[in-house]
């Protein structure tokens, strides 16, 4: 009897040693999703809505966006403002384009203004979505974009 048992302990030693041992490496290197399900970043973004121009665009000149009762206004130039902007609630432009942060309006009214032009229109900006923490995570950004043709 004393021989079986020991050779019941030799064996499930011999059986336990190699499984422990498995199961331990396989728990180390199993490989794990970068981004488990419901696992949020903290990363944020801003809205932001371009203008493009086209057309007869003077050297010098004022943008004016109206919407929901809020109005921003850039006046661009010589000297762009692209990149100088310190604070997300200023706009930017170079050359033709213009950018205005916090701005992501369904529809708006643009009125550009310089060399004696003035130029107005109603515009409706195309939207994409941007979500840099992931689906289902907050928080979701508009960027847009509309192009403005100055005759």
């Amino acid at each position: 009897m004393e021989l079986e048992v020991e050779m019941f302990r030799r064996i499930r030693r011999a059986l336990l040693v190699p499984a422990l041992t498995i199961l331990l490496c396989s728990a180390c290197t199993g490989s794990v999703p970068p981004e488990q399900p419901g696992m949020c970043t903290l990363m944020g973004c801003i809205d932001s809505l371009t203008i493009r121009m086209a057309g007869s665009v003077p050297a010098e000149f004022q943008v004016q966006l109206e919407f929901e009762d809020r109005i921003q206004t850039i006046e661009c130039g010589m000297e762009s403002r692209l990149g100088d902007s310190a604070s997300p609630d200023d706009s930017s432009c170079m050359q033709s384009v213009v950018v205005f942060w916090n701005a992501a309006p369904e529809e708006a009214r643009i009125r550009i203004s310089g060399d004696g032009i003035v130029y107005e229109e109603t515009i409706h900006p195309g939207y994409n979505l941007n979500q840099p923490n992931g689906p289902d995570c907050l928080p979701i950004c508009r960027s847009g974009e509309a192009t403005v043709r100055i005759p």
